[in-house]
């Protein structure tokens, strides 16, 4: 019976207790909201008093999306207003003026409401209004974007507010040219602006195909001659002939770098060997000597490696040289001939095998 009742007592507790921890800890984030957005609201003003409005937007915007205060949203629209964007700053003033403040409201929400209601009125006449007018033939559908950002459908034909300044407008429709127009608008300025779509020219094999006559050839008329194929020459043989010479250049150059890593080779392997004989017992893992003998046994295998590698490629620039030297010296018009070539490799040596 007591192990039942305190098993109840504990579910009663947890009960209990668990609103209270939610609150704690919704207090406790709230709490950090709002020192965080107090914190940016204070860097977003110092940025405005330096003349850093666009750095200033930013503080303001992420303040505001912590805590929401109508003292946020005022110093956007003068923001906005201070970087030409009338439009958006209007519509931050009507935010706050359409805000219904509770009687226990801060005396800077109803401040930054009456600032909002006198600051609106400055701005709203200086807007100036658009008018985009597309004309393109039946059946085509535009698309029709204002600096880059795409316009609705639902504004073409009618006024719109836009900022004062400098605006391109661009018309696209697929087979249609683009229509474009730049416009600089002063303030309150109202204007019209036409883009034009025109199909664009056909383009493609059908538009550049000549206009074709099946009927019989005019007597006066002669058939053009078939076309000549020109005469080449010994190309076959001239070119079997500078290909000879570039791979008796890359086996000369292959031979002479494979010796001379060859020697650097046994170089440095003979160094390390006396070094080693230097050292003698007193040769400990780790120490300055062992470490030069490891570097220069290091050095002596990778010079025996390149000696490998520039050997087979010399040899192989040798064979394939004189292979085609010798095919290049044969007569074209004989057709195939009875010699055949086998190049060899070996380690420090090439060569060529064959018959006639």
């Amino acid at each position: 019976m007591q192990g039942a009742f305190r098993r109840w007592l504990s579910v009663f507790v947890i009960m209990v207790a668990l609103p209270t921890l939610a609150s704690v800890a919704r207090a406790q984030s709230t709490e950090e909201s709002t020192a965080a957005a107090r914190s940016l609201a204070s860097q977003g003003a110092s940025a405005f008093e330096a003349g850093r409005y666009s750095e200033s937007l930013d503080f303001f915007t992420r303040a505001e999306s912590l805590v929401h205060a109508p003292p946020h949203i005022l110093y956007m629209a003068r923001c906005a207003e201070k970087l030409g964007n009338l439009v958006q700053a209007r519509e931050y003033y009507i935010r706050i003026i359409r805000e219904e403040l509770p009687k226990t409201a801060p005396q800077a929400f109803r401040d930054a409401q009456t600032a909002a209601h006198a600051e609106v009125g400055r701005i709203e006449p200086r807007i100036a209004s658009l008018v985009i007018v597309v004309k393109a033939p039946e059946g085509a559908k535009p698309s029709v974007t204002l600096d880059g950002s795409p316009v609705t459908d639902a504004l073409i034909g009618v006024p719109f507010p836009v900022d004062p300044g400098k605006h391109a407008l661009v018309a696209t429709a697929p087979g249609m040219k683009t229509g474009q127009a730049d416009v600089e608008l002063a303030d309150a300025e109202r204007r019209q602006v036409e883009l034009v779509l025109e199909p664009a020219a056909a383009t493609g094999p059908a538009a550049a195909a000549p206009p074709q006559n099946n009927g019989p050839v005019a007597a006066n008329q002669q058939a053009a001659p078939a076309a000549v194929p020109e005469d080449t020459g010994d190309m076959g043989p001239n070119w079997m002939r500078m290909g000879a010479y570039a791979g008796l250049g890359v086996g000369v150059v292959g031979i002479a770098a494979g010796t001379y890593f060859g020697l650097r080779s046994a170089s440095k392997r003979s160094d390390a060997d006396k070094a080693a004989e230097a050292c003698g017992s007193r040769c400990v893992a780790g120490s300055s000597q062992a470490n030069e003998i490891d570097s220069l046994d290091d050095s002596a295998r990778s010079a025996q490696t390149v000696s490998i590698v520039s050997f087979i490629v010399g040899g192989l620039g040798l064979a394939s040289g004189v292979t085609l030297y010798v095919l290049s010296g044969q007569d074209s018009s004989s057709g195939t001939s009875g010699a055949h070539w086998t190049p060899w490799v070996g380690l420090g040596s090439a060569g060529v095998s064959g018959s006639f």
